[in-house]
């Protein structure tokens, strides 16, 4: 049998017994004050029931950040059987990664090019623009710059896409010199398709073809 000391006492119950002892001992203004930090805790405890995982993690605030956007993107079967493509010869088929639709290596892997999809405006275009050139070291373009960018057809929307060379740091940190990166940002009426590639330079250069006729290639559904 336990003991008392051995017996946990929960603590709603703990404060409940608490607050009336101060109740039978203090005066009319200690009640009031009481009843006002218990309806307060209340209160809280309500809120907190109806909030989110994402909000009790602190992920709500930052969710609008493009970094952030992408560690919530859509992968697996499903969402890759929305599209289809016809991937460059020479290009081959890496195995699947969380947050991907598809990720592909050339140039005997040397070359990585990854296709992914966010749902919703993930974040924007120019910021997910700009968010690569932070990658490769460059600073952001200005709304008219990125306006001016070059464009490729891709689902009947015309994309913007960027050609940057530079220092390029990953999701490593670390920081690799020499690197080229092509990308080209697909915004669709409730999604956004993300297709880029990064590499060498010299590596990138004899793939920046296929890179253009893989992303012209993409279609609704798999053909």
């Amino acid at each position: 049998m336990k003991t008392w000391k051995q017996r946990r006492i929960p603590a709603g119950m703990l404060a409940t017994i608490l607050c009336l002892g101060i109740v039978g001992c203090g005066s009319g203004e200690s009640r009031k004050e009481i009843t006002e930090v218990r309806e307060a805790a209340a209160g809280s405890q309500s809120a907190a029931v109806g909030i989110s995982t994402a909000e009790r993690l602190g992920l709500s605030q930052t969710a609008a950040h493009p970094s952030a956007m992408g560690m919530m993107g859509m992968a697996g079967s499903d969402a890759a059987a929305a599209f289809g493509w016809t991937a460059p010869e020479g290009w081959e088929r890496a195995p699947d990664r969380a947050m991907r639709l598809a990720t592909y290596l050339a140039q005997d892997g040397a070359v990585e090019c990854v296709v992914s999809l966010l749902s919703g405006g993930a974040g924007g275009v120019g910021p997910n623009l700009n968010r690569w050139r932070a990658q490769m070291g460059q600073p952001p373009l200005s709304d008219d710059a990125i306006a001016s960018l070059p464009t490729l057809n891709i689902l009947g929307q015309k994309s913007p896409m960027i050609d940057i060379s530079g220092d390029y740091t990953g999701m490593s940190g670390d920081s690799v010199p020499g690197q080229r990166m092509l990308g080209v940002v697909c915004p669709l009426q409730d999604q956004v398709l993300f297709v880029k590639m990064v590499g060498p330079e010299t590596a990138v250069a004899a793939e920046a073809d296929h890179f253009r006729a893989f992303c012209k290639s993409i279609t609704p559904g798999n053909s």
